[in-house]
């Protein structure tokens, strides 16, 4: 049984629209995490922790 997604399923798929405003905003979000977790440890670096 093959599973694999032929080229124009793929393109069709890319161009929905369905899934990448929940991707955009997984991104988004995780990256404001990211920074806060950094700025975070920067803060700990500093008081040498």
């Amino acid at each position: 049984m093959d599973e694999s997604a032929i080229i124009d399923e793929l393109k069709a798929f890319s161009k929905r629209e369905d899934w990448q405003n929940t991707i955009a905003g997984y991104a988004f979000a995780y990256a404001r995490k990211i920074r806060k977790d950094y700025q975070q440890y920067l803060r700990d670096y500093e008081q040498g922790l």
